[in-house]
């Protein structure tokens, strides 16, 4: 039957026993149900370790909330452009 499917024969042109089709809804329910249980384990997973990467990101940014001076820099740098302008233009 596989061999059939691969040259594209379609299936409702198989002429099968049912205990046959029985057995490949059997096999199709179960890859279903496969896949349903990975898919829930998955979002377990995920569910249970995103406190545990929020800890971490909190760890290695440290208090300030950034990964590094780049990413800070980047972040304010309006900040920085505003203070250039300021001391450049209106301090004495």
């Amino acid at each position: 039957m596989l061999a059939l499917i691969q040259y594209g024969v379609p299936l409702r042109s198989v002429q099968l026993q049912p205990h046959c089709w029985r057995l490949v809804e059997e096999v199709a329910v179960a890859a279903l149900r496969l896949l349903l249980l990975l898919l829930l384990r998955l979002l377990l997973l995920l569910l249970l370790l995103a406190p545990v990467e929020a800890v971490v990101q909190v760890w290695v940014r440290g208090h300030h909330g950034y990964w590094n001076a780049r990413q800070y820099r980047d972040t304010h740098i309006w900040q920085y452009h505003y203070q250039r302008l300021y001391l450049a233009c209106c301090h004495d």
